[in-house]
C-alpha cells in the first residue's frame, strides 16, 4: 500500500493558457505562509502546508487559522501562533501530531 499525495490544484487560464502571477487563487485557509505572502517560488513544502492543515481539520475539527475576514486570516497564517493538534486531541499519538505540527513550520528548512 502506498499512499499518494495528488495536487488539485486551481488553474486559472489567461491568453495562451498561462497562468496569472500575482493572483490569489485557491482557498485561503489552506495557504502556505509563502502563499499568503505572495512569494513567486512556490515548492513541494507548500503541498506539506496544506496536506498538514487538511489533516489537523480531519482530526481536531478545527482550522488552523482563523479571522473575521481574508486580511485577518492572512495575516493569521504569517505571524500567528496554532495550538499543537496534541493539546486540541490528547487521544491521539503523539508522533503523529508532531508530524503533523512539523508540516505546519514557516520555516521551509524545518517543513
Amino acid at each position: 500500500l502506498t499512499p499518494k499525495l495528488l495536487d488539485f490544484g486551481i488553474v486559472k487560464f489567461v491568453g495562451q493558457g498561462q497562468t496569472v502571477t500575482g493572483e490569489v487563487f485557491g482557498t485561503l485557509h489552506y495557504m502556505s505562509p509563502e502563499q499568503a505572502g505572495g512569494s513567486s517560488e512556490l515548492t513541494p513544502q507548500c503541498d506539506v502546508w496544506a496536506m498538514s492543515v487538511v489533516l489537523r481539520l480531519c482530526l481536531s475539527g478545527q482550522r488552523t487559522f482563523m479571522g473575521p475576514n481574508s486580511f485577518a486570516i492572512i495575516a493569521a497564517i504569517l505571524s500567528s501562533p496554532f495550538t499543537p493538534l496534541k493539546t486540541l486531541q490528547p487521544d491521539l499519538p503523539e508522533v503523529l501530531c508532531d508530524a503533523i505540527d512539523l508540516g505546519l513550520e514557516r520555516d521551509l528548512s524545518k517543513r
